[in-house]
């Protein structure tokens, strides 16, 4: 395993292989390697069935690999390892017992961490403080909304104030507000030292949170690396232009009003043949102006290669 004292991930080629209804083999995990540090926060991307909560499983001690390593805290992953007792999660589907308070469901978990029995009180008051429970305390779980319930499963998750987090699709039942709320509460875990892996769909979330992205797709990680440098490196070009009296609109522009479009360039070879072809019209052009992607732009881009 790495020496490096800021890893506390570590996941080697791995592969999770299943059988199907005949017995043929399925590979929802395959070759998948990835390292997660202190203070960082990594979103791990893919379409429905790419393998990403296969890999948490296998990461959480849920599944066992069919090959690899994985480590945590530079110990080997194993069922009922002591790191898991560092560790907060929040699956994508959380159920819990829907007779129970909220304070009541926290107590209950803290018991099964093994927190002491003093000071359960103060730490159960502070997880539904900081997931803004303190009001639904009281309150069973089954009468609380769809979005209550997620903080209570974020609520669960960060009890023991754990140095790794593992979420599931943590903002999926959330408002705005409640998103925002989430985006905070991640950041302050972060820059207190705690690493924290998310899967989620909602691109625009992991575009404003996560440090590093991951995609994967058909069971691999396909593509990797700083959300930031991702996005500068992508970036496109918009090209403003007058539009010439009884011209055809170039195919892929848009009209902003009756006399003036844009167009859209992917790289500078594609902006120059652009502005050559605009000339050729007889296309004033009011300006060119670079413009980062989004990271649903570069999602789709890289699942769309073959």
């Amino acid at each position: 395993m790495s020496g490096d004292t800021d890893l506390v991930v570590e996941m080697r080629d791995v592969s999770r292989v299943f059988r199907d209804g005949w017995r043929r083999e399925v590979t929802a995990v395959a070759g998948l390697t990835l390292r997660l540090r202190r203070g960082e926060i990594y979103g791990l991307l893919g379409p429905n069935g790419a393998g990403k909560s296969t890999a948490l499983h296998c990461l959480l001690g849920l599944l066992k690999p069919t090959r690899g390593s994985i480590a945590m805290f530079g110990r080997a992953v194993e069922s009922g390892s002591p790191g898991f007792r560092y560790v907060g999660y929040m699956p994508e589907d959380w159920t819990a017992y829907d007779f129970l308070t909220v304070s009541e469901m926290l107590s209950y978990f803290a018991e099964l961490y093994g927190l002491a029995t003093d000071g359960r009180a103060e730490i159960i008051s502070r997880a539904l403080e900081r997931t803004g429970l303190s009001a639904q305390a009281d309150r069973r779980l089954a009468r609380l909304s769809k979005g209550m319930r997620q903080r209570a499963a974020l609520a669960q998750a960060i009890l023991t104030e754990p140095a790794l987090l593992v979420l599931d699709e943590p903002t999926k039942e959330l408002d705005p507000l409640g998103r925002r709320d989430v985006r905070v509460l991640l950041e302050d875990f972060a820059q207190r030292g705690a690493a924290i892996l998310m899967s989620s769909h909602l691109l625009s979330e992991i575009e404003s949170i996560c440090d590093r992205v991951g995609v994967m797709h058909h069971g691999a990680l396909v593509a990797e690396g700083e959300l930031a440098t991702i996005l500068a490196s992508h970036d496109c070009r918009i090209i403003r232009f007058a539009v010439p009296p009884g011209a055809a609109l170039p195919t892929g522009a848009v009209k902003e009003s009756d006399t003036v479009a844009q167009w859209r360039a992917a790289s500078s070879s594609e902006t120059h043949a652009r502005l050559a072809y605009l000339r050729t019209i007889g296309a004033d052009i009011i300006s060119v102006a670079s413009e980062n992607i989004r990271l649903e732009d570069y999602f789709i881009e890289v699942l769309s290669k073959p």
